[in-house]
């Protein structure tokens, strides 16, 4: 496999991985996911993927509701990274086939030789984008639907990392209407 395979490979693993881990936490509390999250993960930090790591990990008692799910949630995210490398081979072979993947430095790549790449590519970083931006929209609504209870229950807590949201976990049942709303909203 040559060099550029291997980065588009690599780039569509991992951002597959974190898109599915991004997409299982945030929902965890409104799909199919939440019984066998509070059933097999329940000590289990929210935040960096370790959710849907606990889930894979505990496959095997997984609901078929769930795992529906997170195999729709996969299928979404390959079709993206798919019309991805498609939309980017060229660019990248040319730009950054010698950029070390992860942390976003093949994206970083991308945007600094943004003027130069084909449309298609960079169609696709407006869409990466914008996908960044309804997550910050629906993190932001969290945030303020969330903003007394995170006072009152979670004071001390260390942002990052997914305390907040592990500290908002351990608390569901005494959350303010707004912030369960926001929570459960997909």
């Amino acid at each position: 496999m040559n060099q550029l395979a291997r980065t588009i490979a690599a780039l569509c693993s991992a951002a597959l991985f974190a898109t599915t881990a991004v997409a299982v936490e945030q929902q965890m509390h409104s799909d199919a996911c939440r019984s066998d999250v509070e059933r097999l993960c329940k000590n289990v930090q929210m935040g960096e993927g370790r959710v849907a790591k606990c889930l894979k990990d505990n496959e095997a008692g997984v609901s078929a509701a769930c795992k529906d799910h997170m195999a729709q949630l996969r299928e979404r995210a390959q079709d993206r990274m798919k019309a991805f490398e498609q939309a980017c081979k060229g660019d990248l072979d040319q730009y950054c086939k010698n950029v070390p993947h992860g942390q976003g430095k093949v994206v970083a790549c991308l945007r600094e030789h943004e003027a130069a790449l084909a449309g298609s590519c960079k169609e696709q970083l407006s869409k990466i984008d914008e996908r960044h931006k309804q997550m910050h929209a629906h993190m932001q609504g969290i945030g303020e639907a969330c903003k007394g209870d995170v006072g009152q229950f979670c004071q001390g807590v260390q942002p990052g990392g997914g305390r907040l949201a592990q500290c908002l976990k351990t608390n569901q049942a005494k959350l303010s209407e707004p912030c369960k709303s926001a929570l459960s909203t997909k």
